[in-house]
Parts: structure tokens; C-alpha cells; sequence
């Protein structure tokens, strides 16, 4: 995948595919692409106009070339107003510094028929060229051809146009730094990448262990109807930013970082918050998501796209990864023994949506649609034998709201160097976060943590639990915190069916984590203390 994607950069440094502006002709809004880079730019969300279009004739032709690649034979006409140039042979440059020396207020670029026909799509158009203002001294648009064939009519009539650009946010990114790890997360979705895929200012760092840099991409995954925003293997990000990235909010961790983007594609906004304690190799990842369309999305699935490329003693991190899975904790990670490095991703609860809903896992996706979602979707075991491995992880399927409301679950990245340390650090994270295992299997027989009732509580609740075996067995309550608030029951219990009373009327509102922990098992359940 690396090699794949590595390509694509070579041939595609800059890609640009999704509207950033806006064109209003005749009071009709019509999608467009601002440029970065060349020359003056518009100034973000302040409307610019109205002023007149007009198409621009080349000189040097016959009357019939728009393509701006000439000094325009109409420059009194364009004078003073936008000119309409048609997407040419020559180059993005040229053609806004024939709009500025013929006195054009701004400029809009339309593709020709090799890009597309009448599709509504933007094409891949690389966006990062430069150009001195002095030279570029009028800002530009990109528009589809469908769009032009619209307004063409308008602009022969004398129609007038308002262009507002929202995509000016700076870039940014933070890390999460906890002396034992660090991970950086961008304003686009993409986390803990190599500085291939940064695009953002420099100074983060990727993602480190204990000495390592064994993450080469993360993102945020939304899956709806086989649909899925996240893939970084276009070369660009599939999320726009909404506002820039936060740090030290007041979550009560150590270190935190919160990101904020959107798929317009999928009609969702994600809030991402990564969060982590001091000394601690494990981070929580926060993900809320919403409905922009006004209208509920039903059959929603979120997750995580982890590429790992754990480097052997070679130096080579292309075929030394081997897939594991941990049933009881629906814990997916890959590994490489020789070098004691261990990774993985476990779906959690973060907050107070009513379940952790673990979907689906899979070692060994590929960045396409179908293969992100069937990992959001489906559990694939491991295939065996060593490869690159991607890591999905997911929950759901949701439902996200029509009036915005999110949806929240969360994720935790966990290291350790061995598998025992690695599934010692998932577990200590099921013992305050839900983890979706309420019943296991052992030799002895079935453990079940079977229910509270009633969930959520206001004053009394029944915890029932099940062993197979008599041992000791302790019945813990703690906050999202970690912090115990109660024990339900700590000494030899028999085997078979026990029922314990948690007493909720000394607690705060809000989501609780009940745990039963035996030599043999842990298992948690949530319950919601509401007044």
C-alpha cells in the first residue's frame, strides 16, 4: 500500500476535489473549487461581488478560442468584471495573469469536454502552483462544465455573480504526548501519519513508542450504504476541516487534542478528540458524529483505519507484520515478535451513547470502499503468514439524528512489547471504559456479566452475574474516569447465578463502568445514573 500510495504522490503531488466556494448567478448557488497558491486570494466567508460576466475571447484566433492561453482580444469588455475562461492547454498561471492585465476583477476557470463531459464532479486538479501576486493580482474559481453550460445563458444576458470562499483555515494539527508515546491528529482526519501525509505545518512528529515509529497512516472512518469518507490512499485527505485544531481542553487527561471536519459527500461532521494520561502507552480516541443533512442517517458505521509498518532489523516494514485478534476484547493488532513491538485498536464507550456496538475488524484492508467497509461491517480473521497489514476497526450500525445530535464512540490505540503487555494495557482500559465482551468462554466454563436493571438508574439497581466455577469474584463500579465508586460484592462466590444491589444515591449523573474481574476474567458493563 505505502508503494501504491507513494506512486500516486509522484504523479498527483497536490490534488484538489471538492468545493471550497461558492457561485451565486441570478440568486442560484452553484458549487465551486477556490485556488490556493496563485496569486491573491479571496477573503474567507466575505462575499465578493456582484459584478458581471463575461466570457473572454482569445486573440490571435478566430473568434471562436475562450481558453485565456492569449491576451483576451475583449479586454475592454472584461475590464471591471469576471472573466469566464475556458480550462485550456496552457497553464493555470497564464491564464490568471491574462485576466489581471486585462483589468478583470477575478477570474473563473471551466473545464473543457476532456475533463469529465457534462459531469458535476470536480476533476483532480492540482492546486498547489505558485504565482507572484504582483503578477496573479486577481483571485480565481474552478467550475465544472455543467455548471458553466448553466450560467452560460445568464452571463450572454448580462447576468451578475457573487463568489464567497470558506475554505481559508489554516492548516493545523496537535499531538497527544505522554512521555511513553505521542500521537499527532490533523484537521483533516488523517492521525499519527508520516510526514508523507502531513499537509500540514511542520513540527508534529508521527506517531511514537517506546523509541518506534511504527504507524505510517490513521484516519476516521464513516461508512454509510457501502460508502465510506476516510481512505488516505487518494493522496489527499477525503474530510475538509470546519475549524482548526485545539489543544488542553478541560477533559480531566493529561493531554488532549481535538480536530474538526466534514464529508460533504456523506452528509456527516466528526469531531475527534484524542486524549491521553502521563506515563501511560494507551490513547483514547473520541469520535462524535453528525448528521448535516437535515434528515436522519440511518445505518451508520464509524471506525478506524490504522496502516502499520513495523520496521524489522532491516530496516524493512513491508512483509514483517502478522495479525492477531483477541475475541474477548475485540482486539485488533499486528505484531512482529523479533522486534517486541505489538499494536492494536479496541472499540470502546466514550460518553453517553446508549452501547458500544462493535461491527467488525479486519488486519488486511486495502484503502478501497469495499474493502473499508466490509472491515467496519464484518470480522475477517487474520490471514496467515506475514504481509502489510491495515488494520479496520468498527462500531455500529448507528443512527445519526436528524436535528444534528451525535452520535459517540471511541476507539483506544494500545501498544506493548509482547502480547501479554499488550492485552494487559487493552484490559486495564475495560476496567472504566465499556469494552463490548459481557460473557466469555474459558475451559472452566461461560463467565456472563448478564444485565443491570434498571439501566439507566435513579436510585437502586440489580447486578446480576454468572460463574461457572466457584472463585473468588469481585463487583466494582467506577466513573469514566477510572476512579472506583463502589464495590458490589469481593470474596468466594459458587458457581452459578448471583445477584448484587448497586446503591446509585450517592453518585453524580452520569455513565458508569460496572466490572466483574475474577482470576480468570474481566468483564464490564454500563450503566447510566440519571436524577
Amino acid at each position: 500500500m505505502r508503494c501504491l500510495l507513494l506512486a500516486l504522490l509522484a504523479v498527483l503531488p497536490a490534488l484538489a476535489s471538492a468545493q471550497n466556494a461558492a457561485l451565486e448567478v441570478s440568486g442560484i448557488e452553484y458549487d465551486a473549487l477556490a485556488f490556493r497558491g496563485i496569486g491573491v486570494q479571496f477573503e474567507a466567508q466575505i462575499p465578493f461581488g456582484p459584478y458581471e460576466i463575461v466570457q473572454t475571447v482569445d486573440a490571435e484566433g478566430d473568434g471562436t478560442t475562450f481558453d485565456g492561453c492569449e491576451p483576451f482580444e475583449n479586454a475592454d469588455e472584461v475590464a471591471g468584471k469576471i472573466a469566464l475562461i475556458s480550462r485550456g492547454a496552457c497553464s493555470l498561471v497564464v491564464k490568471a495573469a491574462n485576466a489581471a492585465n486585462a483589468g478583470a476583477v477575478a477570474y473563473i476557470i471551466y473545464m473543457d469536454d476532456r475533463f469529465g463531459q457534462d459531469s458535476d464532479d470536480f476533476p483532480l486538479l492540482g492546486d498547489g502552483f505558485s504565482c507572484d501576486p504582483t503578477v496573479c493580482s486577481v483571485p480565481g474559481i474552478l467550475v465544472t462544465r455543467l455548471t458553466y453550460k448553466t450560467i452560460l445563458p445568464e452571463t450572454e444576458a448580462g447576468a451578475q455573480a457573487t463568489i464567497t470562499n470558506s475554505f481559508i483555515i489554516p492548516p493545523s494539527t496537535g499531538s497527544v504526548e505522554t512521555g511513553v508515546v505521542n500521537l499527532p491528529i490533523y484537521d483533516h482526519g488523517f492521525f499519527g501519519a508520516t510526514a508523507t501525509f502531513t499537509q500540514t505545518p511542520a513540527g508534529e512528529g508521527p506517531y511514537t513508542f517506546n523509541g518506534f515509529n511504527p504507524l505510517f497512516v490513521g484516519t476516521v472512518l464513516v461508512g454509510i450504504d457501502d460508502n465510506v469518507a476516510g481512505s488516505p490512499y487518494g493522496g489527499v485527505s477525503e474530510y475538509e476541516p470546519v475549524s482548526p485544531v485545539v489543544t488542553d481542553l478541560p477533559f480531566g487527561f493529561d493531554s488532549n487534542v481535538q480536530a474538526h471536519f466534514r464529508s460533504d459527500d456523506l452528509g456527516v461532521e466528526v469531531t475527534h478528540l484524542a486524549l491521553g494520561y502521563t506515563g501511560d502507552a494507551r490513547v483514547l480516541l473520541s469520535l462524535s458524529v453528525a448528521s448535516t443533512t437535515g434528515a436522519a442517517i440511518n445505518d451508520a458505521y464509524i471506525g478506524l483505519f490504522v496502516d502499520w509498518d513495523i520496521v524489522d532489523e532491516a530496516g524493512d516494514s513491508s512483509v514483517n507484520d502478522a495479525g492477531g485478534f483477541d475475541p474477548d476484547l475485540a482486539l485488533a493488532y499486528v505484531y512482529d515478535e523479533d522486534q517486541a513491538q505489538y499494536y492494536g485498536v479496541l472499540p470502546v464507550l466514550n460518553g453517553g451513547y446508549p452501547e458500544a456496538r462493535f461491527s467488525g475488524y479486519t488486519t488486511d484492508a486495502d484503502g478501497t470502499d469495499a474493502s473499508l467497509f466490509a472491515g467496519l461491517t464484518t470480522s475477517v480473521a487474520p490471514a496467515p503468514g506475514e504481509a502489510e497489514r491495515a488494520v479496520v476497526v468498527g462500531q455500529g450500525p448507528y443512527t445519526l439524528p436528524a436535528d444534528g445530535t451525535p452520535v459517540e464512540v471511541g476507539f483506544v490505540l494500545v501498544p506493548g512489547l509482547s502480547e501479554a503487555e499488550l492485552l494487559a494495557n487493552a484490559m486495564v482500559e475495560c476496567t472504566f471504559l465499556y469494552c463490548p465482551a459481557v460473557e466469555t468462554t474459558t475451559e472452566a466454563g461461560t463467565y456472563r456479566l448478564a444485565s443491570v436493571y434498571p439501566n439507566p438508574v435513579r436510585a437502586t439497581a440489580t447486578v446480576s452475574f454468572a460463574l461457572p466455577t466457584a472463585e473468588e469474584a469481585r463487583v466494582e463500579v467506577f466513573d469514566l474516569l477510572g476512579r472506583r465508586v463502589a464495590t458490589l460484592a469481593d470474596g468466594l462466590r459458587r458457581a452459578g447465578e448471583h445477584r448484587v444491589t448497586l446503591d446509585a444515591t450517592g453518585l453524580p449523573s452520569g455513565v458508569y463502568v460496572v466490572r466483574l474481574a475474577t482470576p480468570s476474567i474481566t468483564l464490564t458493563e454500563r450503566v447510566t445514573v440519571a436524577r
